[in-house]
């Protein structure tokens, strides 16, 4: 399995510097979320947008699992490792959208670019639902816990899973779906997840190895 060529003792050390670092920079990018925003109101070339649209699947909840099942089939992780790809990846996910119910934010497609302020985003509406989930970017977490997760088993893979989770970012500011600080935010809560899943996930494939 690819997590051979993996140095445990310096893997994911210390795993929280990276996330918080992402962490940091949305917050120094949220005074720029609203011109941003404004500016993929209607600036997008036709074939980069498509592009974008099919990567939004390795973000997605059910592109997401049907990459861990092939993973799991086809790599021949053991059994005891499953919880932990899975945590990693879906789990990053889930977790973003467990943080969306105590952060109410305005997604930009749903808010007043021209006349209003970052701060009034997370202003909640009257009987607005869907529209008040912009913070954090579940798909930008699931796209990261996963690109951890599946660089720790198929290091090789690393620069590609990188910029698959990139671009998801990257398609949730341009289709509107979320401001850049919520992707940023997104991308610190899928890293911390994944990082710390993929630590346990390549203990146990050691243990395993050497038992």
């Amino acid at each position: 399995m690819g997590a051979r060529e993996i140095d445990l003792s310096t893997s994911f050390r210390p795993y929280w510097l990276l996330p918080l670092a992402l962490l940091l920079a949305g917050v120094a990018m949220s005074p720029l979320d609203l011109r941003i925003a404004t500016y993929f109101q209607g600036n997008r070339a036709r074939w980069f947008s498509e592009l974008l649209e099919l990567c939004e699947v390795f973000g997605h909840g059910g592109g997401a699992s049907l990459i861990v099942i092939a993973t799991i089939v086809l790599g021949r992780l053991e059994l005891r490792s499953w919880p932990w790809l899975i945590a990693g990846s879906l789990g990053s996910g889930v977790v973003a959208n467990l943080l969306k119910l105590g952060i109410s934010r305005t997604r930009p497609r749903d808010f007043d670019l021209l006349t209003g302020t970052v701060w009034q985003t997370f202003i909640r509406g009257a009987g607005e639902t869907q529209s008040m989930q912009s913070m954090p970017s579940a798909h930008t977490a699931t796209a990261c816990g996963l690109a951890v997760v599946l660089t720790a088993l198929y290091p090789r893979g690393g620069v590609l899973f990188s910029v698959l989770a990139l671009l998801v970012g990257f398609q949730r500011i341009a289709t509107q779906a979320h401001f850049p600080s919520d992707v940023f935010a997104g991308a610190a809560v899928g890293t911390f997840v994944g990082m710390g899943c993929a630590k346990l996930l390549l203990v146990h494939g050691e243990h395993s190895r050497r038992a």
